[in-house]
């Protein structure tokens, strides 16, 4: 066989054979890691073979110093994607990289045999290992730490990490991001692979921990941050064994997200074991994700408060669990998490929350569903099957009951099902003294909200002629006659300007003049041609779906039309709310997060939050409210009303908006950080539709992003323009006689970016899907990156502004918003405003572009 030569470093220059030798078969440099030189010298007929080395070798000093000065480098060459690394010395050091796109070649390594303990410190930038096959050493013979804070990433997009393989092995990731295949640990007695992670993510896209050996041990200390991986150790090993071997994992923070549907994993735990671990299983992706909460506590719908909220013996009331939360001095690791159990919690008073109830950054406390399961958190009574009876001739409102509906129509006598206080219809409108008012009771029926008996079942009537408080109907409208024996009808109706919509009770029906004249608390005059609709008829019960209650001397009896077996459905009535209460008060509340819970049925909102900070509101859903969903103010621009955040929930069916926020100052300018991200919200304005958008911002410093907003009567988003939501609605109105005082709340330096919007404004008029007005104080906003598309013209032949700046906006800046469908005015409207404007992307829209009344600027 012929011989190998392997030259494996050469130093200097030696005449090593005779001629002209211009390479040798099979020889290496530096484990061929290098080149060979061949310098052929004809005097002598001799060929010098020099070995030129890749490998990088760290020569610098000290800590924290320079990876691209090249001084610290031996040959004296920072390294490219070609040179592999050596990280070694005999003292302790650190090599740090803070910007830039740096590289190492393959088979580099962070520690490697001498006394010293390596550290790389990548700040910043990029770390780039080949896309060959390649695998980067940390903690060989000697301990290496690879540490990645900052906006910075390494990435080993098809190799391995080995980490621990001789000695420590440590990968400390506060922030950025470490892309790899694998985390390999030899996972032998002598060596010790650790992942500490405070922030960041590591993305492992197969195993982390490679097990190429049996025993020892190896640590994983997940305080913040995410790692996502394949498996951790890999499933059903054949080649490696992975017998006796233990990987101590405890997340206090972050989460872990591995491949399958991991139900446990042995030995983990949470919070140095006061916590526990939660698995939740995604079938879509395949993926578990893990994550750790503090001390847990149990609620159950069929618990008891005398049990100590174990998952084997739950309280029963959320109350209980927020009272032993407060006698918790201090707060375990961890915080508290209050697991709601699966079920239906009725609730006949507000869930009150205050700063009695703080928790802490570190230390949160968390009300969630328990993963898997549904909770129903309800302002409400559920009706008793048996407690439903088909209305006949003996009731005495039998001749109420429209012929077509007779037969189908049932009966329940609300106080022999629970319902003590059913209250009553209010004037209502959303401009005035009477524009906060809550809804009367309402039915829900298998979970679908029901409909309030009226006429026209869908659409509407039109004034014929207007007048004082009263209006007249067309001759050939024969319909009112039946409404004169009615108990309590009231009128809603547009009666003026397509911007205002009322309810108001009905004093009197004269069928000869055909005059309906109404009893407001202020008077108005009435237009021709405006729509209305009759409601809370009885004699209109006509149609599946609808109800009726009849109050007439206390009576309170609820008729129903049931679209399916109402012995066999679910029927719940609103209570909650009357007073104006809510299902949960957050008053000056601090870190409390609520998770994956469903609220619904209630008469004004469902959650408050008024003042504190870092209220989180995350994954639920909100339904079937009479005022807003969600209320997030402050009683003055002084009183903190911060870090509040709304993301990931689906809002619908709300009296009025979606959500309503307000925080920061005005006066000084601080930001409020208040978020309101990635919802979807829809179907708001259903008792009033005018000025109730998704989302309406007051203040400063308030966020709007990667909201999907869609099917209303009125626009989408609202800010800087008063409402009697906000915190100065006392100084608005004179309370003595309710004359107006003229001043308006605003908005300042708010963000309204990345959103979806279509199919608003179906209604109203004089309306912008995006709209502010009304305060010369609006400045600093911005609008950018959103997709507003298929607005059409609505059913009163109404169309909609764009972004509409009303009467006293200013200093907008408006960019890339995409318009596409639309039967617009003009996609931007400002009156009296200075509007700083970029570029907008318009299809298929008609009207202008843009029109001004006063100075614009681009």
């Amino acid at each position: 066989m012929p011989a190998v030569l392997q030259l494996i470093w050469i130093s200097a220059e030696e005449h090593l054979l005779n001629g002209i030798i211009t390479s040798l078969k099979g020889a290496t440099a530096d484990h061929g890691n290098g080149t060979l030189n061949y310098a052929y010298d004809a005097n002598q007929n001799k060929t010098t073979i020099t070995g030129v080395t890749n490998t990088r070798t760290w020569i610098g000093n000290g800590d924290a110093i320079s990876w691209t000065n090249s001084v610290n480098w031996s040959p004296g060459f920072v390294p490219t994607i070609n040179n592999p690394v050596y990280l070694d010395k005999s003292t302790d050091f650190t090599a740090r990289i803070s910007s830039g796109n740096q590289y190492i070649g393959a088979a580099s390594q962070i520690g490697v045999s001498s006394a010293g303990s390596a550290t790389l410190s990548v700040q910043g930038g990029t770390l780039t290992a080949p896309s060959t096959y390649t695998y980067l050493v940390v903690g060989n013979a000697t301990e290496g730490v690879l540490q990645v804070d900052g906006d910075s990433t390494v990435n080993l997009p098809t190799d391995s990490i080995w980490l621990g393989y001789g000695e420590l092995g440590i990968l400390d990731i506060n922030s950025g991001t470490v892309n790899c295949r694998n985390i390999d640990a030899g996972l032998t007695p002598n060596e010790h692979p650790v992942i500490y992670m405070t922030g960041g993510e590591l993305n492992v896209s197969e195993i982390i921990f490679w097990p190429e050996n049996a025993g020892a041990s190896a640590d994983i200390y997940l305080d913040g941050g995410t790692i996502n991986a394949g498996y951790l150790f890999g499933p059903g090993w054949t080649t490696f064994d992975a017998s006796g071997t233990n990987v101590n994992l405890d997340i206090s923070g972050g989460k872990l997200i591995l491949t399958g549907n991991i139900t446990s994993l042995n030995g983990a735990t949470a919070y140095d074991g006061n916590g526990i671990l939660l698995y939740e299983y995604n079938s879509a992706s395949n993926k578990t994700t893990i994550t750790a909460t503090g001390r847990p506590y149990y609620v159950d719908a069929n618990g008891n408060d005398n049990n100590p909220g174990t998952i084997s013996q739950p309280f029963a009331t959320l109350e209980k669990a927020r009272d032993t939360i407060r006698n918790l001095s201090p707060l375990p690791d961890g915080g508290v998490t209050v697991f709601i159990r699966g079920g239906k919690y009725f609730r006949s008073s507000e869930f009150s929350l205050t700063s009695q109830d703080c928790g802490t950054a570190q230390k949160p406390i968390i009300y969630r569903a328990y993963p898997g399961e549904t909770v129903r958190i309800i302002g409400g009574v559920q009706l008793p099957s048996n407690g439903w009876l088909l209305v006949d001739s003996s009731d005495p409102y039998w001749s109420q009951i429209d012929t077509s509906a007779r037969g189908y129509v049932y009966k329940a006598y609300l106080p022999n099902c629970g319902v003590s206080n059913v209250g009553g219809l209010r004037e209502r409108s959303p401009w005035g003294p009477y524009a906060y008012e809550i809804s009367p009771l309402e039915l829900g029926f298998n979970g679908q909200i029901m409909k309030l008996a009226q006429w026209t079942n869908s659409g509407y009537a039109y004034t014929s002629t207007g007048g004082t408080n009263s209006f007249t109907y067309p001759s050939s409208e024969t319909r009112p006659s039946r409404w004169t024996s009615a108990t309590y009808p009231w009128i809603f109706g547009y009666f003026s300007f397509y911007y205002a919509d009322y309810y108001e009770d009905v004093s009197n029906i004269n069928t000869g003049t055909r005059t309906i004249t109404l009893n407001p608390q202020y008077s108005f005059t009435a237009s021709s041609g405006m729509p209305y609709r009759a409601i809370n008829l009885l004699i209109e019960l006509d149609s599946a779906g609808e109800y009726y209650i009849e109050r007439n001397n206390n009576f309170n009896m609820l008729y129903f039309w049931p679209p399916s077996s109402v012995a066999a459905g679910e029927s719940i009535v609103s209570t909650l709310g009357e007073n104006r209460e809510r299902i949960v008060n957050a008053v000056e509340a601090q870190y409390i997060t609520f998770k994956d819970i469903i609220f619904e049925m209630c008469r004004a909102e469902a959650i408050r939050i008024k003042c504190g900070s870092h209220i989180t509101l995350d994954g639920f859903t909100i339904r079937y409210t009479g005022n807003a969903g969600v209320s997030i103010n402050a009683e003055s621009d002084a009183v903190a009303n911060t870090y509040h955040t709304v993301k990931n929930c689906t809002i619908y069916d709300t009296g009025k908006q979606g959500v309503y926020v307000c925080g920061g100052n005005r006066a000084t300018l601080q930001k409020s950080y208040n978020l309101i991200n990635n919802n979807e919200i829809y179907n708001f304005g259903r008792w009033t539709h005018c000025g109730q958008p998704a989302v309406m911002i007051h203040g400063c410093g308030n966020t709007v992003t990667h909201n999907y907003m869609h099917d209303a009567p009125g626009g989408a988003i609202v800010y800087g323009t008063w409402s009697v939501e906000s915190a100065q609605f006392l100084d608005l109105w004179d309370t003595n006689d309710w004359t107006f005082k003229g001043y308006r709340d605003g908005a300042n330096d708010n963000v309204i970016a990345y959103n979806e919007i279509e199919a608003v404004c179906k209604e109203t008029g004089d309306a912008g899907i995006i709209y502010s007005g009304l305060d010369w104080g609006n400045q600093g906003n911005i609008i950018q990156y959103n997709f507003i598309h298929d607005v059409p013209t609505n059913i009163f032949n109404q169309v909609a502004h764009g972004i509409y700046l009303d009467e006293c906006s200013r200093e907008l800046t408006s960019s890339r918003t995409h318009f596409i469908m639309l039967a617009v005015l003009r996609c931007l409207w400002a009156v009296d405003a200075i509007t700083v404007s970029k570029t907008m992307y318009l299809r298929n829209v008609a009207g202008h572009f843009m029109q001004t009344d006063a100075v614009f600027a681009i």
